[in-house]
């Protein structure tokens, strides 16, 4: 007998997982988009490419499927507070940049500060996955952001810092005889 899975019973199971925080930032025709991202991964290196997944329904959806190119920013463990800012599905494009320092590349992508990574990204591919589409980029370039620090996480429905490392040990085997 198969037991039947729905969404929230995935979201459970899932928030035993750690995730990267990330926001995705484009620029659209008219206005400047961004988005949190738990869903973010390196997917290949030869050419380099990295995916992560948007809701049909985020009001950046749109915008980024069209878009020729975006900006990916790995978030350091003191800006939850942006993180939060930028999954907040209702404000404009406007009320996302306000309060929010940040710059614009040559084309017009918005750049976040202090981030510990950006990746500068050209469109690779897009595909449908139920009530999702994952994005699939190729990084174009690598922005220098003189930031040191850990990255930050999510994990069991909070925001998390990096803890002390784990050190591997031999591993035992218990034989029943």
């Amino acid at each position: 007998m198969q037991n039947r899975i729905d969404g929230e019973a995935l979201r459970l199971v899932m928030r035993h997982v750690p995730s990267p925080v990330t926001i995705v930032t484009v620029a659209g025709e008219d206005e400047l988009r961004g988005i949190t991202i738990g869903s973010f991964t390196s997917t290949s290196l030869r050419p380099p490419l990295i995916s992560f997944n948007v809701s049909r329904e985020a009001r950046i959806h749109e915008v980024l499927t069209a878009a020729d190119r975006f900006a990916v920013h790995v978030l350091a463990d003191d800006q939850a507070p942006l993180s939060d800012h930028f999954a907040t599905p209702d404000l404009t494009g406007a009320e996302q940049f306000q309060d929010v320092t940040y710059s614009v590349d040559e084309h017009g992508t918005p750049i976040l500060s202090g981030a510990l990574a950006v990746m500068l990204c050209a469109r690779h591919a897009v595909y449908d996955a139920g009530d999702h589409s994952i994005m699939l980029g190729r990084v174009v370039e690598l922005l220098d952001t003189d930031e040191d620090g850990f990255p930050l996480v999510y994990f069991d429905r909070a925001y998390r810092r990096v803890g002390k490392e784990a050190q591997p040990t031999l591993f035992d085997p218990v034989i029943d005889e």
